[in-house]
């Protein structure tokens, strides 16, 4: 799961405002609103099946095709999400920036993945990677100015928190292993 930035969107509100005489009207009103990019990758050995799941997806109305592209929208109690997906070379990714989806994927995973990151995700059945400075970065941005998210920032920089890693290795001899990591 990364976070690639954020995005401005804009999107029709309606909402009800009332004259002097508290007379109801509708409003319709274009609003701003600034959401997280985020991605998620996963690997996958067959595709067969997540073809007959997406398949299932488009039957019920919540799924659409376009091209090598997967385009999820209706998303119960996630109106203002749209994922978009895309399978290739093994990898699946999952965004809500179709750009990244479309684009910057598709040119290839190793311009988005790092070597390091590719050997770890190659070598292990899991891996979650949390950059704190780029997560308290974005959430800066967001916030609303209450400074509820500079206390927090504040709290990370004086424990040293830069990462967060944690690994599942590939099953041997019917065991699995996990490990954190925090690098401070």
């Amino acid at each position: 799961l990364t976070f690639n930035g954020i995005k401005e969107v804009t999107e029709q509100v309606t909402t009800i405002e009332y004259d002097e005489n508290f007379n109801p009207t509708e409003v319709t009103k274009t609003v701003t609103n600034s959401i997280p990019q985020i991605s998620f990758f996963m690997g996958y050995e067959n595709g067969d099946g997540w073809e007959k799941i997406l398949n299932l997806g488009m039957l019920f109305g919540v799924v659409e095709k376009n091209g090598p592209m997967y385009t999820f929208t209706d998303i119960p109690d996630m109106d203002d999400l749209t994922l978009h997906m895309r399978m290739q070379d093994g990898i699946m990714v999952m965004s809500n920036d179709m750009d990244f989806v479309q684009n910057k994927a598709a040119s290839g995973y190793t311009s988005t993945i790092s070597k390091d990151e590719q050997k770890k995700l190659k070598n292990n059945a899991q891996v979650v990677r949390m950059d704190f400075g780029k997560l308290l970065e974005m959430a800066m941005a967001l916030d609303e100015a209450d400074g509820s998210v500079d206390e927090m920032a504040k709290l990370f920089g004086e424990v040293g928190f830069t990462t967060m890693e944690v690994l599942t290795n590939k099953k041997i001899d019917g065991k699995v292993q996990t490990e954190m990591f925090f690098n401070l």
